[in-house]
């Protein structure tokens, strides 16, 4: 079997809840689809979930522009089933193209799951759990006072959730105050509620605002300071009585290694996009676990493509079960916290049985490949406004 074409779709997918950010409307994830074909008539899709250049350094029109150049050299001609052998040559061609790589991960994966007619979790060593806890996440745009904040907290709840992350950090620390403290009251002591800076404080910052919080019993904070400081991260540490989680401090396992060597955190924080895909994941979660730091995964709000690529990976590994997992993206696009009594039937990713969640946990997915089949219809109605897919053929790529 052989890469025939890839296609490349910049597509926008939208929110059920438009959300407004600094003032602004932003309608929905801006984000990637891929599909490779081969030569056997299988065709593999990946979707990236939402491009962020502030969180991933990647944008649309770098990943298809990485796509136009390492297609022909490395993809076009290969044989798809070697992903091992795909994935390094093309970590060895380009630095700093995780995201770009995650999605040519996440269609080859679900073109070989296709091409055997398993799950992609069987690819992986089977089944490690029967079911995931998740944990919600409260992000900024979703809500403008601390009322609305502390009301999603309480739907999240009665969902049978049990635990939130509250995103801080963008406006003062009083109001992050004023946020967490609504939140606390309205869903009890017995509910876990982590916090989420996306590295806005600086260290002294960091000090002021979680001393203030404790009070508050936060789960952990995720990613304080900015990415690349981790000796203030380990310092930070030293200072506070709130776990410590690294995110994008935590991009590829010399990171998770630097962070292990210098006790910078209590817990880690992986997304498939972030590190290069499941193959590159596993390399990664390996040091964790080495370690004995537990792993949480996010997403990036992408279709169901993304929420079943990643959740494969979860499923296939044990210590991926020691903590929730907010693996909700899916979820959040469609502003819905369950989807067994009422099923998502208008994603790109087609599948009325995933994601299944309920109760706060989610099931796996069933199914050849990643197990959800692309809607055609949506995706030519999701590509996004002034753009258009490329087409990488025959040492040619074209609009």
């Amino acid at each position: 079997m052989k890469i025939t074409k890839i296609e490349c779709y910049p597509i926008t997918i939208p929110w059920a809840r438009v959300r407004h950010v600094n003032g602004e409307e932003v309608p929905g994830s801006e984000s990637v689809l891929i599909k490779i074909h081969t030569d056997e008539g299988i065709v593999g899709v990946g979707e990236t979930g939402g491009t962020a250049l502030v969180y991933t350094g990647d944008t649309q029109e770098s990943i298809i522009g990485f796509l136009k150049d390492v297609g022909p050299q490395l993809l076009l001609g290969s044989d798809p089933t070697n992903i091992n052998r795909l994935i390094a040559d093309m970590d060895s061609a380009a630095k700093y193209s995780d995201q770009a790589m995650a999605i040519v991960d996440c269609a080859l994966y679900d073109l070989v799951g296709k091409k055997l007619d398993v799950p992609v979790y069987e690819l992986l060593g089977g089944l490690a759990q029967d079911k995931l806890e998740l944990g919600w996440v409260i992000g900024y745009g979703t809500f403008d006072t601390p009322e609305e904040a502390a009301e999603i907290a309480s739907n999240v709840k009665e969902a049978g959730y049990e635990s939130a992350k509250l995103k801080v950090g963008r406006d003062s620390v009083s109001e992050d105050l004023e946020n967490l403290e609504a939140v606390r009251e309205a869903v009890g002591d017995d509910f876990r509620i982590g916090i989420d800076a996306n590295g806005t404080w600086d260290y002294f910052e960091a000090v002021h605002a979680l001393r203030k919080m404790e009070q508050y019993d936060p789960l952990l904070c995720e990613q304080p300071i900015p990415w690349e400081e981790i000796d203030n991260l380990a310092r930070l540490r030293q200072q506070v009585d709130i776990p410590i989680c690294a995110d994008e401090s935590a991009t590829k396992p010399s990171d998770v290694m630097r962070i292990v060597e210098q006790d910078a955190a209590d817990a880690l924080f992986i997304k498939l996009t972030k590190v290069g895909g499941i193959r590159k994941g596993q390399k990664w979660l390996s040091v964790a676990e080495t370690a004995g730091l537990p792993v949480m995964t996010g997403s990036m709000v992408g279709s169901a493509f993304e929420t079943a690529w990643q959740a494969h990976f979860l499923f296939a590994n044990e210590w991926m079960g020691h903590m929730e997992q907010e693996n909700v993206g899916n979820l959040i696009v469609h502003d819905q916290f369950e989807s067994v009594e009422n099923p998502i039937t208008n994603d790109l990713g087609k599948n009325p049985d995933f994601p299944k969640v309920e109760d706060g946990y989610m099931h796996p997915p069933e199914g050849a490949g990643l197990g959800v089949e692309l809607d055609e219809e949506l995706l030519e109605e999701y590509i996004t406004d002034g753009k258009e897919p490329v087409v990488i053929e025959e040492d040619k790529a074209t609009v």
